[in-house]
């Protein structure tokens, strides 16, 4: 086991420098801490253990902190121990699991920078790094972009990567090394839980092979990850006008970031709107791509939301980069909502095109009784009651909607989950409005009760739409998008 170290001498520590060996009280981890530690103290590292309580078992908390100050004592090295429940906030946006290693991770940073350590080890193996490339596909990543946990990582290390659980099982056994089990392991409400007692036994009984596949092509998206960050590296400083990685506002050039092409541009993308002293994440990666798409197309000014608390501006040859809260203290740039005029069809990025025509009430009517998709393809609004001029902008936060056939006001951003828009799109869905403010149509998805077609209309407004919601898929079939 520590021939890993051997064959891989970065993942060692600096000559005399401390470290931080991560221990949950479980069979890996304390593996980890059985072999590693009394390695390192020999090489004259000062070592201490790290445990943290997530708050999920309050019942067997107090047992696996004991089991780890024990373990500790027996080593003759330091400990330190915490409880570090995540954030609800966190928690809704992430999901359980992710959202406690969000917390793992930042509070072993933080300890590690206490205690002056120059490494922080990790118990991952062979069966994690499966589970971890499986996972990112059911989260939609290609196979090409699943990549595997790196072995080094800033500080974090992971020197067991290449060992299968079974072994260190075996290794723990032989020398009588006890652990604690963690009954969250077995719980298969967590996706991991899933992958790893019901798809990853079936599928390797069936193909012995299929996890060393995995494995290789998990290792070739982690080259290609490393090949496309060091591309962002040398080109940040001419990319970035103004700001630092991880600022609240941040300038970009436009040209320099389309050269990129879209796999590192989303990357240098996602690491500018990164702040991981908070914990923050970055918009999700097809919010960016809507994004990129709309930079290579737009002409003028337009504002993108994309979505984790972050803005985008197009301002000629320069990207904006803002935090929400940056945004409501600038004064509004021309341009950043489009006006929508009859003959001069509108085409909003990402979403197609709107087009708006003045008709008679009698031609709208025939419209609304003859054509499918009143409402959502196309929405009619009387003339005479509407405010001009008509304007398109995103969706953004704090938009309601009165829907027709509907009683009192809904958020725009419900209306569209419930129309099954993705989530990363509804932040930048079109939102057609009066000069009153008043929201209109989503279109695609529903018209308002403001301006209906009544008995004594006469000329009608007849806005049309070839922007449609792409219907969310329900996953959930694990097995079916593993393969």
């Amino acid at each position: 086991m520590l021939g890993e170290l051997a064959r891989s001498p970065q993942l060692l520590p600096p000559k005399d420098a401390a470290v931080l060996v991560a221990t949950s009280a479980g069979m890996d981890s304390t593996v980890l801490a059985r072999v590693l530690v009394p390695f390192l103290v020999k090489r004259g590292h000062a070592c201490t253990l790290a445990w943290l309580d997530h708050g999920w078992r309050p019942e067997d908390a107090e047992r696996d902190r004991l089991f780890v100050e024990q373990m500790a004592a027996s080593l003759g090295v330091a400990v330190v121990t915490t409880s570090r429940p995540a954030p609800a906030a966190r928690v809704r946006a992430l999901g359980a699991e992710a959202a406690a290693r969000e917390q793992r991770l930042l509070w072993l940073e933080e300890t590690a920078i206490a205690v002056g350590a120059e490494r922080i080890y990790l118990g991952h193996h062979r069966d994690d790094q499966v589970e971890t490339i499986l996972l990112r596909r059911l989260e939609g990543v290609p196979a090409e972009r699943a990549a595997s946990m790196p072995s080094l990582n800033g500080r974090l290390a992971r020197p067991l990567l290449s060992v299968a659980k079974a072994d260190i099982e075996e290794l723990a056994r032989s020398h009588g090394w006890h652990w604690l089990e963690d009954p969250s392991n077995r719980d298969l409400a967590f996706r991991r839980n899933e992958l790893r007692h019901l798809v990853i036994p079936g599928r390797s009984a069936a193909d012995p092979a299929w996890q060393d596949t995995v494995l290789a092509e998990g290792e070739r998206a982690r080259t290609r990850l490393d090949d496309l960050q060091r591309r962002v590296t040398e080109v940040l400083p001419d990319l970035l006008l103004e700001g630092s990685e991880g600022a609240a506002a941040l300038v970009l050039d436009r040209e320099i970031l389309l050269e990129l092409g879209e796999d590192a541009a989303l990357l240098g993308l996602q690491r500018l709107c990164s702040t991981e002293q908070r914990g923050d994440r970055p918009p999700q990666r097809r919010a960016l791509q809507s994004l990129l798409s709309g930079l290579a197309r737009a002409r003028g000014s337009r504002l993108f939301h994309l979505g984790a608390g972050w803005t985008a501006r197009i301002s000629g040859d320069q990207l904006h980069l803002l935090r929400d809260g940056e945004l409501l203290h600038e004064s509004p740039p021309s341009g950043l909502q489009a006006s929508l005029h009859t003959g001069r069809p509108l085409e909003w990025p990402d979403h197609g095109v709107l087009s708006c025509r003045h008709v008679s009430a009698d031609e709208a009517r025939w419209a609304l009784r003859d054509e499918e998709g009143a409402g959502s393809r196309f929405a009619a609004f009387d003339l005479a009651d509407l405010v001009l001029p008509l304007h398109v902008r995103g969706a953004g936060h704090g938009l309601r909607i009165k829907p027709f056939g509907m009683v009192g006001t809904r958020k725009v951003r419900d209306v569209l989950a419930d129309a099954c828009v993705p989530r990363y799109q509804r932040a930048n869905w079109p939102v057609l409005m009066d000069a009153q403010g008043r929201v209109l149509w989503l279109p695609g998805v529903r018209a308002s009760i403001h301006a209906p077609l009544g008995t004594h209309s006469r000329i009608v407004a007849l806005l049309y739409t070839t922007a449609l919601p792409n219907v969310g898929r329900i996953s959930g079939l694990l097995r079916n998008r593993v393969s």
